[in-house]
């Protein structure tokens, strides 16, 4: 009575690894009736091809006692997706310790793997933000910095202009940096853009 109303999935092999029992919880988690489960193995119809080997490894492990009491693996279901699941595993034994079977209790854990992934997504975006931000703030202070430089190369050049146009000698080579003064101040001014949509994001 208590296997069928416990909310974890309740599965017990022979030691030929065929399902003896099914209750109404691992009906629930993997979609097959007990009837449709009774005295087949897992593999075809609760395993994915990758997993059998693991499993297999794992089946030996608790038939010599030697560990397998836990594991998290992924399993078929009768709509074919593939569900996550944690199985706690113990040896069952007469009264003479001889091994017969195995019992397994089932935890369908797809709510926390979703939650899992979903939580890492987050962390992902929140570490993509904090990169853009010291990106703007880095591409800021740079732009700032360099805007100064420019306000003073264009002050000089301008009074260098002035002296060069009252004397009449050739002054294109100070208008041309003037011209590149203007254009980077420009560019100092589409940096620092950049950097206060980075910051307002």
């Amino acid at each position: 009575m208590h296997v069928q109303r416990t909310p974890l999935g309740v599965v017990e092999w022979s030691p030929d690894f065929e399902v003896i029992e099914w209750n109404k919880s691992a009906e629930d988690i993997f979609g097959f009736t007990k009837e449709e489960v009774l005295g087949k193995r897992p593999f075809g119809f609760l395993l994915p091809k990758e997993e059998e080997q693991n499993i297999h490894t794992i089946w030996e492990h608790l038939l010599s006692e030697k560990g397998g009491e836990r594991s998290v693996n992924s399993n078929l279901t009768k709509s074919g997706s593939i569900k996550p699941c944690s199985w706690y595993n113990t040896a069952l034994k007469d009264s003479n310790g001889k091994l017969i079977g195995i019992a397994s209790l089932v935890l369908d854990i797809t709510d926390q793997v979703n939650a899992e992934q979903k939580n890492k997504q987050l962390q992902q975006q929140l570490f993509q933000a904090q990169k853009m931000e010291a990106i703007g703030n880095l591409a800021g202070g740079i732009a700032h910095d360099f805007n100064n430089l420019l306000q003073s190369i264009s002050g000089y050049t301008q009074l260098l202009l002035i002296e060069c146009e009252k004397r009449g000698e050739n002054c294109d080579n100070l208008k041309g940096i003037e011209n590149v003064s203007r254009r980077a101040a420009l560019l100092v001014k589409k940096i620092l853009t950049f950097s206060r949509n980075i910051e307002s994001t």
